[in-house]
């Protein structure tokens, strides 16, 4: 039994791999994000005692 397997286009997956971003860039992506969105909830919050606005956090996990 005779078998054969061939690849083309190895050579541009692997340049769009290496192109692609990394976990490190995405992170970065995610935690300017979540830090503009923090910011923006606590300026609309309504404002009684304060509770509220101070109860709203960035929490950022390991892995994302």
């Amino acid at each position: 039994m005779k078998s054969s397997l061939s690849i083309k286009g190895i050579d541009q997956l692997v340049k769009h791999l290496d192109k692609a971003a990394s976990l490190k860039d995405v992170q970065q992506v995610v935690k300017s994000n979540t830090s503009n969105m923090t910011a923006n909830m606590q300026k609309l919050v309504p404002v009684d005692t304060g509770y509220m606005k101070r109860s709203i956090k960035m929490e950022l996990t390991e892995g994302g």
